[in-house]
């Protein structure tokens, strides 16, 4: 361990980076007076509910966690911001803890929702697509509600890779407003599934290098489905 302490602080940030969670990183304040702010520092940052590290019989014990954690976080830059929740308790606080994201430098954004044991949807605030994220550059969405804010134009102006799967949009009308905000958008992933309310999801985006579009399930009805590029 002393070996490992004599490295520099931007060296063991790196290695902070590759555990598995946040917790795990935060554990690490207690293995010396070296290691007790470093965590702060660590440039990604992946709240994982989905692991075994958490005390999942006590309510309330991740959002507690990520509460605390990620307001004392102090990194100028997080180049990764993940949030993988399968838990009710992190339900109710998604909305808060994407405010507190948009006051951050945040470049990749990835929340992943697990719906088998999210018995209601879970929505996205609107201030993710206003503009406070402006040094996004990778968003990646699974298993959440997009609503929209007829009043409130959507701002991505870094933005170069998206990916969405398995969502659910307000409209048609909501996807092409969404793409065509994504100025220097490169790189698009799009799952579908059927309860997405989309029928004939559209995608205008003449600067776009890369394009994956899948459909999950077949629809029920006489509606026509598919995709206009």
């Amino acid at each position: 361990m002393d070996r490992i302490s004599q490295l520099p602080d931007e060296l063991l940030l790196k290695i902070l980076a590759l555990l598995p969670s946040m917790k795990d990183v935060v554990d690490t304040m207690l293995l010396s007076k070296r290691w007790q702010f470093l965590w702060m520092m660590v440039p990604t940052i992946k709240y994982n509910d989905t692991l075994d590290s958490y005390s999942k019989h006590k309510y309330g014990s991740f959002s507690l966690f990520v509460d605390k954690s990620f307001s004392k976080h102090e990194a100028p830059i997080i180049e990764t911001l993940l949030f993988k929740l399968d838990h009710i308790s992190g339900c109710g606080n998604i909305q808060a803890w994407m405010r507190s994201a948009d006051k951050r430098c945040v470049r990749e954004l990835i929340i992943q929702i697990d719906t088998l044991t999210f018995k209601k949807p879970v929505s996205l605030p609107w201030s993710l697509f206003s503009g406070g994220c402006r040094m996004l550059v990778t968003l990646k969405l699974t298993n959440a509600v997009l609503v929209d804010d007829f009043t409130s134009p959507i701002s991505f102006p870094s933005l170069k890779t998206l990916s969405l799967e398995s969502m659910k949009y307000p409209s048609g009308e909501f996807v092409k407003k969404l793409l065509s905000n994504c100025h220097v958008l490169e790189n698009l992933v799009v799952e579908q599934c059927h309860v997405d309310s989309v029928n004939i999801f559209t995608v205008i985006v003449p600067c776009l290098k890369s394009l994956v579009m899948k459909t999950l399930n077949t629809r029920v009805g006489n509606d026509a489905q598919g995709f206009v590029i």
